[in-house]
């Protein structure tokens, strides 16, 4: 907003708008009369209409890459917890397997506890680490 208060400085000053026909200076040697400035003044303010088009479509663009930014952090959150969902089964898989593969370990032993001359206790401890 600087850029649009500094060109309303200018506009306001009829010296510093008569100054600006530098060619009309090196040709004639002389400045123009103050009040004889209208040429100036009607391309400084289309200048300041361009100068507002332009201040308006930057805050736009900046508006929709803040918009876009926000999205992407939305999704990569998102993405992020689908990865910590997957982690989470995988970690219960392995937790399960583990306690199933800790007693498969203490009945593949090859120490004499009595146990392994019950009949059917294989299938029952076989069933119940599956289930659990």
């Amino acid at each position: 907003r600087r850029h649009e208060s500094c060109l309303e400085t200018v506009l306001r000053s009829d010296e510093d708008m008569a100054a600006m026909y530098l060619t009309y200076r090196r040709d004639s040697g002389s400045d123009r009369q103050v009040s004889d400035h209208q040429d100036v003044e009607l391309l400084l303010e289309s200048f300041g209409m361009q100068l507002e088009d332009l201040s308006d479509r930057i805050q736009k663009l900046h508006e929709s890459v803040v918009t876009h930014s926000k999205m992407e952090q939305l999704m990569l959150t998102s993405e992020r917890n689908r990865i910590m969902r997957l982690e989470l089964l995988m970690g219960m898989g392995t937790s399960s397997l583990a306690v199933s593969t800790v007693i498969a370990g203490f009945f593949g032993m090859n120490l004499c506890s009595g146990l392994e001359e019950v009949p059917g206790l294989f299938w029952w401890v076989m069933s119940g680490s599956t289930v659990f």
